[in-house]
């Protein structure tokens, strides 16, 4: 089976040279791309000439392969991702060993996948994809304005950055449908919905998200400042949806509506603004999974 490796060369551990936990005589093709239009590049011509592709990097790189299979093209192809960034946070919620090593080995070489459906999202600006968890409101803000600035200082940084927003943001009025039916409405602080469950670097926002089902997650914290800054102390095991002022739901499609000055996050990169719909779309891959499901 033909596959490559692409590797982010500045996305955390993707510095090391994972290709040297790769047994002798791998036959796989491995690049670090230079830039982000060189790896889209290249994944555009990989996926017409290797059966598999390994993602090596954090979500932002994992984003770039979502938002490339978006178009539908690729039902066949088997994506590996090897969690070598500073989040990591989709493969939080993946069975199976988290060592580097082991999800390098994995997506190289495991046997098992799963179909992949990933959340699209349709926007002013057109067609895109998270493979994740995407949000608006306080984590938008934060993604658009504050975190670049912290991210220097690792995960700790999102902590930092999620405090800063806080204390600037102002709450921003959105309306939120799952299935048709309203689940929320007025001023909001973050309205997530995912795939997976955590995002920030091991905050567990969309605690019931599943990467290998079929529906989507939404949450929407609509807690005012002071209560929701007490509150993040809950995000990292997801207690927060118990909380008054906090909604949830599962369903098919969110429609998310507001002011287009309300900005989101997808996999922790900027992308549209509102209004938003997101549907978890077609099988758009074969993920490589440590066991069949």
């Amino acid at each position: 089976m033909s596959t490559g490796l692409m590797i982010n060369p500045t996305a955390g551990r993707g510095r090391q040279r994972l290709e040297e936990l790769l047994p002798p005589g791998h036959g796989i093709e491995v690049v670090r791309p230079p830039s982000v239009e060189a790896a889209k590049s290249l994944f555009q011509e990989w996926r017409h000439r290797h059966r598999r592709i390994v993602m090596a990097g954090g979500d932002g790189t994992f984003h770039l392969a979502a938002d490339a299979l978006v178009d539908g093209r690729s039902p066949h192809l088997q994506l590996g991702l090897v969690p070598a960034g500073t989040g990591s946070d989709f493969n939080r919620c993946l069975p199976g060993d988290q060592n580097l090593r082991a999800r390098l080995q994995l997506a190289a070489f495991g046997e098992h996948t799963h179909p992949l459906r990933l959340a699209e999202v349709q926007s002013d600006e057109g067609l895109s994809a998270f493979i994740n968890v995407a949000s608006v409101g306080l984590s938008g803000y934060v993604a658009n304005n504050v975190e670049r600035l912290f991210k220097r200082v690792g995960v700790f940084g999102y902590s930092l950055a999620m405090f800063h927003g806080i204390s600037t943001f102002s709450p921003q009025n959105m309306e939120v449908k799952v299935d048709g039916k309203t689940l929320h409405r007025g001023k909001t602080m973050i309205c997530a919905v995912g795939c997976g469950q955590f995002f920030g670097g091991g905050k567990r926002v969309t605690p019931f998200g599943n990467p290998l089902g079929d529906d989507l997650h939404v949450v929407a914290i609509r807690l005012p400042k002071l209560r929701a800054l007490w509150a993040t102390r809950l995000l990292p095991t997801g207690e927060h949806v118990a909380l008054d002022g906090v909604v949830h739901a599962r369903g098919q499609t969110v429609e998310i509506i507001g002011d287009h000055e309300v900005k989101g996050e997808y996999d922790g990169e900027t992308g549209p603004s509102l209004p938003i719909t997101i549907q978890r779309g077609p099988v758009h891959a074969q993920l490589v999974i440590s066991e069949r499901r």
